[in-house]
């Protein structure tokens, strides 16, 4: 457009071929992202928990022949990896590389690392060595790239292929888009209808009786966060949830986030039932431990927090997921969800709503709108087996433009009220931003010259059925990239321009 004349430098290297002998038999699905991999050297592969995604790696990294470095953020992970590795490849686990857990080695064939001991090693005289071997570079988990960790690291790097796995293309804030510097766009992307067989899920939602006085302005989450896990009603609607669905066969897992809520589930539990639990506390021997019963199915239930079940985990035959701690998080609700997809029978997801105290409700209106997404069947009632009545659905779904000084600054929230003209009523949106604190109200200026406008554009939907609301989600760009920086810099201007008027006043 403007005629900037520009070169092109392509620094990748290729290097010597590695042979590679590969058992895998694909799916219908996993061909098609193989067929466009064959095509790109670079990108993000997106595909749901259980299509396979490790496996379309392997077979990706057969057919380049070249060596390959797959990088991990878990242990757990670093593991699977090597267990595929030497199950498809063949290659004897002697001979596959590993950086992390005391290891160093890198392999002729692949290496399979830790982001956290990877980075290290890439600060030492290795550096050199390590980014010029490999030709391959996939990156599981790659949402996770935003880290400063994953970003410095990776960057190092210049391999010929690189490709990126994910079920979930994005992060809280939109720095999803650091994924996409990094490793370049999305060239395949799988749905969960695309799978199969695809065993579509059944969302029962409990109301709970939880009534607490909670102003996110003032009060502090951890308080109410307390009071939800020790309630004696709520857990005892979630033990008969739980002995029900057991009672039939079924195995289930809980998730919660916090380890107090763990304990007192499985006090109760344990009497009747083979429970398993999975914290921070674990150490990493009793970690294993539980992990090698779990994988030889010698339990019924096992409750546990989303960072042990969410990426990476293996568990067949896990028909039940009891959510039962609030979040709004979309991406956890993908990888949660596709956990339980990998039973054998159709899976029950059931959703615990706290309706009586407004900012947890919230929080569920943002799930439940992931939910009726899905096309999955997401019941309102407390009884699953109730035939839901003939619905009046209405939704709303557009772009609105937002003063700032209309919007309300609470902790880790900026919400905002709207009425829509298309159902004269109106509605209660919320944006999260963990950085964002009741003080920046006076800042409003101020983050108005940053973004460059005195409006923001905000894009809401709701959804009303029968005259209740059922579902809600708001998302801004502008606001949601409001991180420590920027409010470091506004906060400089502010006090810039306070001192400027005390210094000017006689």
């Amino acid at each position: 457009k403007n005629n900037i004349s520009f070169n092109f430098l392509d620094h990748r290297g290729k290097r010597e071929t590695v042979p590679f002998t590969c058992s895998i038999s694909l799916r219908k699905h996993q061909e098609q992202v193989i067929q466009v991999a064959r095509k790109k050297e670079f990108g993000v592969i997106v595909a749901p928990p259980g299509s396979g995604k490790t496996v379309m790696a392997i077979k990706i990294i057969a057919e380049k022949q070249q060596p390959a470095l797959i990088i991990v953020h878990r242990k757990q992970l670093l593991e699977q990896w090597v267990d595929r590795i030497e199950a498809f490849l063949g290659i004897p686990r002697k001979d596959i590389g590993k950086i992390g857990q005391g290891k160093g080695k890198v392999g002729k064939q692949v290496t399979v690392a830790m982001i956290q001991s990877l980075s290290k090693k890439m600060a030492t005289n290795e550096a050199a060595d390590l980014s010029s071997h490999f030709g391959i570079l996939i990156v599981d988990e790659c949402h996770h790239i935003p880290a400063k960790t994953f970003q410095e690291t990776i960057s190092k790097f210049n391999s010929h292929c690189q490709y990126g796995l994910t079920a979930t293309p994005f992060r809280k804030y939109s720095d999803g888009k650091l994924i996409f510097t990094q490793l370049g766009e999305v060239i395949a992307e799988i749905q969960p209808q695309q799978i199969d067989p695809l065993k579509r899920a059944r969302v029962v939602i409990r109301n709970t009786g939880l009534e607490v006085p909670f102003n996110a302005k003032v009060d502090l989450f951890e308080t109410l966060s307390k009071i939800l896990v020790h309630d004696t009603a709520r857990n005892k609607l979630i033990l008969n949830d739980v002995a029900k669905e057991l009672h039939k066969g079924n195995k289930a897992v809980i998730i919660t986030e916090r380890r107090e809520h763990i304990q007192t589930l499985d006090q109760f539990l344990k009497q009747s039932y083979e429970t398993v639990t999975l914290s921070g506390e674990d150490s990493e021997k009793h970690r294993k431990e539980k992990w090698k019963l779990l994988e030889t199915g010698n339990f019924q239930v096992v409750i546990t927090t989303g960072q042990f079940f969410g990426e990476g985990t293996d568990l067949q035959n896990v028909s039940r997921l009891f959510l039962v701690y609030p979040f709004s998080f979309k991406g956890k609700l993908i990888q949660y969800i596709g956990r339980v997809q990998r039973s054998e029978v159709a899976p029950v997801i059931y959703d615990y709503r706290d309706l009586k105290i407004d900012y947890l409700n919230k929080l569920f209106l943002k799930r439940n709108k992931y939910y009726r997404n899905l096309e999955k069947q997401a019941t309102l009632f407390d009884n699953p087996e109730d035939e839901p009545p003939l619905k009046d659905v209405i939704q709303v779904n557009r772009r609105i433009k937002v003063p700032m000084e209309q919007l309300d600054f609470q902790y880790g929230v900026i919400a905002f009220a709207y009425t829509d003209p298309k159902i004269n009523r109106q509605l209660e949106f919320e944006i999260e931003n963990d950085y964002i604190r009741p003080e920046f109200e006076v800042l409003k200026p101020y983050f108005s010259k940053v973004i460059g406008s005195e409006k923001v554009e905000v894009e809401i939907y709701a959804e009303i059925e029968n005259g209740q609301l059922v579902a809600q989600l708001a998302n801004c760009p502008e606001l949601e990239r409001i991180n420590r920086e920027i409010i470091e810099s506004v906060k400089s201007m502010f006090g810039g321009i306070k001192r400027a008027k005390m210094e000017a006043s006689p």
